[in-house]
């Protein structure tokens, strides 16, 4: 009884409104000052009972019942005890010397020198599985993986040739896993994370045998990961499988089915954060088939020892496609990924560090072929922007309109602005604001831009601009109104799976 009380603290600890009384009454009860009684736990809502109908638990069996709260000193118990996680994983921060940096890590300004650049290569099991079925991986056309890892291949090293450090999400998960047993623990924990074991539903658990229940349990599943390969590691985060296990009743005595939601779109490592002047600020995305990034790049910033300054939380929405850094504006779009809501915690909580707030608006279009800001504007220069052509001007159908907030000195009412930023212009066309603002707009045709012309990558630092439009690139490059350069990077296999350069890069600077 007393460990089937603790068990119940547990899962309230995880799911309840009084989950800080019930992690206290846990942590009581494993240094043996006290033992939760049944009155105690009724405080908490919740009751023993409840323990098989947690949100969080496919089957009872994914935690094999008592057995895993006995034989403590077992080594089974010590191994369980080495896979055991919160609700977080801080992983240790060995891939800080993958790069140098002096200072907070964050980004003002597009313009300012990128010093580095985190990018995921498309050579994935995951990649694999979302060419299978492009559409329902959110992917714009059918796609040659090896051919789009190729490409990929070029840019990174396009962004090398800058002077930044361009590492991969591949390259950092298995950054010292060869030479540190904390990076190898922070990553078979992820890989647990990511890896579901599912009992037959129609198989009754109090059938099975003991030795049944071991082949089911979480301490199956831990021996199953401590002897993969990092590469083997890397496959499951990627992957995310979920095994269906029933009964046989020959050779082995179990068979198992397969299911995947692999991360077919973590490759756009633009989306799942925002780099703000005041540092990374975890995105919350729209789209169920992304939902997972956002944990697997929190895991990768804190291996690189770069803790996140906060989080959008629901009901906001953030995608990092949607935020343009301005140096002294941030563009943040809203409409088919992002909302306004999303904008207020910003503000709110003072996570951007940017004196003014230009809310762009797709209140008339919203479709897929621009689902970000960053898919009909690019910043240049301080003085030069790409802007679509068919968005530009008040009587356009598909015109972006701008609510701008000033920062100011003391707390705002709720109907005057978010947290100390007023808002004080609205509904401005999106062209006319940044004219007004100094900026040479110049206009993208909709079947280039459709091409991704306007998803162009600006590491700064007077490098050259990084675009994936030929045409497009030689007509900015002879025009007179941008006086910096361009360079050409062929990436029409990596825009079958719906974003370009800008999309599948994240920047420091």
């Amino acid at each position: 009884q007393q460990v089937t009380n603790l068990r119940t603290c547990l899962i309230s600890a995880t799911h309840t409104r009084t989950h800080d009384r019930a992690r206290a009454m846990a942590f009581e009860f494993l240094k043996g000052q006290r033992t939760p009684s049944e009155a105690s736990l009724a405080s908490l809502g919740t009751s023993p009972s409840s323990f098989g109908r947690s949100p969080f638990l496919a089957h009872p069996l994914r935690t094999d019942s008592c057995q895993n709260l006995v034989g403590a000193n077992s080594p089974e118990a010590a191994s369980r005890r080495r896979h055991a996680s919160g609700s977080r994983i801080q992983p240790h921060a060995i891939g800080r010397d993958l790069y140098s940096h002096e200072g907070e890590p964050s980004q003002t300004d597009e313009n300012h020198a990128a010093r580095l650049v985190v990018v995921c290569e498309p050579l994935g099991v995951n990649n694999l599985m979302g060419a299978l079925h492009p559409h329902g991986a959110l992917y714009e056309k059918p796609v040659n993986i090896e051919k789009a890892a190729e490409q990929h291949a070029a840019f990174r090293n396009a962004i090398r040739d800058t002077g930044a450090v361009c590492v991969t999400v591949k390259d950092v998960l298995e950054y010292g896993c060869d030479r540190s047993e904390r990076a190898r623990l922070d990553l078979e924990r992820l890989a647990m994370r990511s890896l579901r074991y599912e009992l037959d539903p129609d198989t009754d658990p109090r059938t099975l045998s003991e030795t049944e229940r071991h082949f089911v349990s979480e301490d199956y599943k831990v021996e199953a990961v401590e002897a993969m390969s990092t590469q083997q590691l890397v496959d499951v985060i990627f992957s995310r499988p979920t095994v269906d296990i029933r009964r046989s009743f020959r050779d082995t005595g179990f068979t198992a089915r397969y299911r995947f939601e692999p991360l077919t779109n973590v490759l756009f490592t633009r989306d799942q954060q925002i780099v703000t002047g005041k540092g990374v600020v975890m995105a919350r995305m729209r789209s169920d088939q992304r939902v997972h990034e956002v944990e697997l790049m929190q895991f990768v910033w804190g291996k690189l020892g770069i803790v996140p300054v906060g989080q959008i939380v629901a009901p906001g929405y953030l995608e990092g496609g949607d935020f343009i850094a301005a140096g002294d504006v941030a563009l943040i779009g809203v409409g088919l990924r992002s909302n306004e809501e999303a904008v207020r915690q910003l503000c709110e909580q003072d996570l951007l560090g940017h004196r003014r707030v230009a809310v762009v608006k797709d209140n008339f279009e919203q479709h897929q072929d621009r689902m970000h800001l960053d898919c009909i504007c690019s910043l240049l220069s301080a003085n030069c922007v790409l802007l679509a052509e068919d968005v530009i001007g008040e009587s356009c159908p598909k015109r972006r309109l701008v609510d701008e907030y000033e920062l100011v000195e003391d707390e705002l009412d709720g109907d005057e602005g978010w947290g100390r930023y007023r808002c004080v212009k609205s509904n401005v066309e999106l062209g006319a604001y940044f004219e007004h603002h100094g900026y040479n707009v110049i206009p993208v045709p909709r079947e280039e831009q459709l091409k991704y012309a306007c998803n162009c990558l600006n590491l700064g630092g007077g490098s050259p601009v990084l675009s994936c439009h030929h045409l497009s690139a030689k007509r900015l490059a002879k025009d007179s109104r941008f006086d910096g350069d361009v360079r050409f990077v062929a990436f029409e296999e990596v825009t079958a799976m719906y974003g370009s350069l800008h999309c599948c890069s994240q920047v420091l600077r």
